[in-house]
């Protein structure tokens, strides 16, 4: 079938959502906005608008008002797309197009600020949606089901827009909705049965109560300048945070009875999802890591004949399935996630480890505590945080102050590689470009603590390996870190990281970004986290404790509406 948009200018698409959004005045414009694919982020609902690299800061003051987040409109991530369509259409579904991925704010793409709508969101959203209704025309026999009516009549269609709205809405569907839902199958209808579902299929899937996560609230809680959530936003927010799509038939059956303003009852169903959340915790593996440009990564092929497109996917896998084990399976903690001594690994990866691999595929298996222990020490981040030919010093050391201990370091000056390369000779060793670094005024201010760090890591190569000599020269793995003082090796880091009160609070900071969103700030800026955290500390660490101290929290079920 041709692509077939329908009639979406004669009022009955925008009337489908207006009379829902006069409900709340201050949605009018921001849901027109989204109709018409609006430019930018939406202003007064959104949070930050950082959207820059790993390091940037999001406007903390921007997201919370009284240590509460500001009402807000949340665009659907490509992988809560991509889940969505298996959710509505099942998991043969193929994948005929996606959104584009939100710009990152920390290394996080999935917060509401960096999820924008500009001219190419809303163009690959139209096409993509349309060619999912198109998939669902194409094979109505078996994907409109319509029990107790005829396929190809309007009965069915009536039976099955009515059920597929309903759950790509997260709530029940209105009657003034599924009659304009049923307006538009009848205007495609008169072509035949598929080009009515198509039409109105791509309606609902277009629609902003698809596409968009909204945490508006209830009016009728209003207390102040706070509201409490509505109860099908709250089931939303829980399910797709925790299990990255939306709620299922418990969840909004709880939301139904009005049960999820009760604390208790966000933490059973919390720890409910919890068992079946492996795949958020991948993707926050790779963006709290910051490896999402491990693809870019590049190595000389003399030196590291063995690099390929399919190593690195497979040390992406290690990575996700070690952070998913102890997340979901073990039950584990921030300790464990640096002090593990034990990996997921393929035969190749094995081999650069130096270790003994049972047979084929992705296996578990122990390596030598005193050379790997936790994230730091996997070839992945290795490998990301290095040159083409050997470890980097900087960025190594840039990554543990930044992203583990929530430090901030201001981007280099113009002209900062020439600048080194005048300030020793092309042979010079690292030891004499740390030492020159250091007595430049325009470099020590950022190298005297990132190059410190990154020395302590020095017994890895490019690609993760371990070697006790560079260059004939024995190396020698003693690093600082300001106000931690100094170390031996990674492994010795790894542990201190993973007993630092500092690095707990970064990690709370962090792990709350991308649990939520927004930037709450550090747990002694806000009670909402600060509860969590101290939840988090309590049970030794656990990630899950740390998860529920979120979810049990009032200010999960509440946004402000504007107050400062």
């Amino acid at each position: 079938m041709g692509r077939h948009q329908g009639n979406y200018s004669d009022g009955s698409v925008s009337g489908l959502f207006s009379r829902r959004i006069l409900r709340d005045g201050k949605l009018i414009a921001a849901l027109t906005l989204l109709l018409s694919g609006c430019v930018g982020a939406i202003s007064g609902l959104g949070g930050a608008s950082g959207n820059g690299g790993a390091g940037d800061q999001s406007d903390l003051a921007s997201e919370l008002v009284n240590g509460r987040l500001r009402q807000r409109i949340w665009r659907l991530t490509p992988s809560e797309f991509a889940a969505e369509m298996s959710v509505l259409f099942g998991s043969q579904v193929p994948d005929l197009g996606n959104l584009p991925e939100g710009s990152p704010v920390n290394g996080f793409t999935n917060g509401a600020a960096g999820l924008m709508v500009d001219e190419t969101t809303s163009s690959a959203t139209f096409y993509a949606t349309e060619d999912y209704a198109g998939y669902v025309a194409d094979n109505a026999a078996t994907l409109v089901q319509c029990e107790g009516a005829t396929v190809g009549s309007r009965e069915c269609a009536q039976i099955f827009l009515s059920s597929l709205a309903s759950r790509a809405y997260r709530r029940p569907v209105e009657s003034s909705e599924l009659d304009a839902l049923m307006a538009l199958y009848d205007n495609g209808a008169t072509d035949d049965f598929a080009t009515g579902i198509k039409v109105s299929v791509h309606a609902v899937l277009n629609s902003p109560f698809f596409l968009y996560r909204t945490e508006i609230g209830d009016a009728a809680t209003q207390n102040g300048d706070e509201r409490k959530l509505t109860q099908y936003e709250i089931a939303s927010m829980l399910s797709f945070i925790i299990t990255g799509h939306s709620p299922d038939q418990e969840l909004l059956n709880a939301a139904q009875n009005g049960e999820l303003y009760d604390a208790a009852v966000r933490t059973e169903h919390a720890r409910r999802l919890f068992e079946s959340s492996s795949e958020v915790w991948g993707r926050f593996a790779l963006q709290w890591l910051d490896l999402g440009r491990l693809d870019l990564a590049t190595k000389q092929g003399e030196l590291y004949p063995q690099f390929s497109e399919q190593l690195v996917e497979e040390m992406r896998q290690e990575t996700q399935s070690f952070v998913q084990n102890i997340f979901v399976e073990q039950k584990g903690s921030f300790v464990d996630l640096f002090t593990a001594s034990y990996t997921w690994t393929t035969p190749a990866l094995a081999d650069i480890y130096g270790a003994t691999h049972p047979g084929s595929g992705l296996a578990k298996i122990d390596l030598d505590p005193s050379t790997r222990s936790g994230v730091l020490t996997q070839l992945s981040w290795l490998t990301n945080f290095a040159g083409t030919a050997d470890s980097s010093l900087e960025r190594r050391g840039l990554f543990v102050w930044r992203n583990l201990i929530c430090n901030v370091i201001p981007p280099p000056p113009a002209g900062a590689a020439q600048q080194q390369a005048s300030l020793v000779a092309a042979d010079a060793s690292k030891e004499e470009i740390v030492l020159a670094r250091a007595a430049t005024p325009t470099c020590n201010g950022c190298h005297q603590v990132m190059d410190p760090i990154g020395m302590g890591l020095e017994n890895y190569g490019a690609l993760g390996e371990y070697r006790d000599q560079v260059d004939g020269n024995t190396v020698n793995p003693v690093g600082t870190i300001p106000d931690f003082g100094s170390f031996t090796g990674a492994v010795e880091l790894s542990a201190t990281i993973a007993q630092d009160p500092t690095a707990q609070a970064c990690f709370s900071q962090r792990f709350a970004q991308y649990v939520l969103g927004s930037d709450l700030g550090s747990p002694n800026e806000t009670d909402w986290l600060n509860s969590a955290h101290e939840s988090f500390l309590s049970h030794t660490t656990t990630i899950e404790e740390l998860l529920v101290g979120l979810v049990a929290h009032e200010g999960f079920i509440e946004r402000n509406t504007g107050g400062s």
